[in-house]
């Protein structure tokens, strides 16, 4: 809370861009407010983008509902979730075993949470290994594809007392739904979305292949966590290329 401007939310964008006028939603608290003002390391902006350094007055949301954790969304989504699957790789100096369903402090942006690490190929993991695993939550938070995240643990022969970096990896998706180990075809749409994750056309692509029936492009624009204009772009790219069909119902238009 800062005299005169109310509350002033900081941090740093991880992906899109924000302006004053934008209205923010606060996850998971699910409160929402417009931007006011803003600042870019420290000096008056009329926009923030991925990477810098930001602060939002949004005098909409009273400062004692902030806490440290909680994400700036242009939208309602991503909800907030308590599963979320990811590819966890174990640090090359970590020395020890860790176990299928461990106990973990998961840090991801600047939340941190305990959480099981579920495994979906082996049970147990040691220096350098990597694999599909399912992030299980104590709490919710609000997620999305291709965050990173590090997670440390009191492991035993690690030579280390108590918590301790045993490495990291990224989301791949928040489907919130418990899955089960070993099964191929998780595997396969894991796989794929590891190799698109950080191509936003082939994200995109992807997205629209994985459903079973069109999608508006409102839906997909969720799905993918796009601006508006980011996602036409994108679409038109991908109907030229014939990657994409694009089809006006009665409901609107589908992809």
């Amino acid at each position: 809370a800062i005299r005169g401007a109310c509350t002033v939310i900081t941090g740093i964008p991880t992906k899109g861009r924000v302006q004053p006028g934008d209205r923010l939603h606060l996850l998971p608290a699910g409160l929402s407010g417009r931007v006011r003002r803003m600042q870019v390391y420290g000096e008056d902006a009329t926009e923030g983008r991925a990477g810098e350094c930001v602060a939002l007055n949004i005098p909409d949301i009273a400062h004692e509902a902030v806490r440290r954790g909680m994400v700036l969304c242009e939208s309602k989504e991503p909800a907030p979730v308590t599963m979320a699957e990811a590819e966890l790789q174990i640090l090359d100096s970590f020395k020890g075993k860790v176990a299928d369903y461990s106990e973990a402090q998961l840090h991801v942006g600047t939340a941190a949470t305990s959480a099981r690490l579920a495994m979906f190929e082996n049970t147990e993991m040691t220096s350098g290994q990597k694999q599909m695993i399912q992030l299980r939550l104590a709490e919710p938070l609000a997620l999305a594809p291709g965050e990173r995240f590090v997670v440390r643990a009191n492991v035993a022969g690690s030579g280390v007392d108590g918590l301790t970096t045993i490495g990291g990896g990224r989301i791949l998706g928040i489907g919130n739904v418990r899955l089960r180990r070993k099964k191929p075809w998780t595997l396969a749409v894991l796989a794929a979305r590891r190799e698109a994750i950080a191509d936003s056309t082939r994200w995109c692509e992807l997205m629209l292949r994985e459903r079973a029936l069109p999608v508006t492009a409102a839906d997909l624009q969720l799905k993918c966590l796009m601006r508006a204009e980011e996602m036409m772009a994108v679409l038109d790219l991908l109907r030229a290329e014939g990657r994409a069909i694009r089809e006006r119902d009665a409901a609107g238009v589908d992809w």
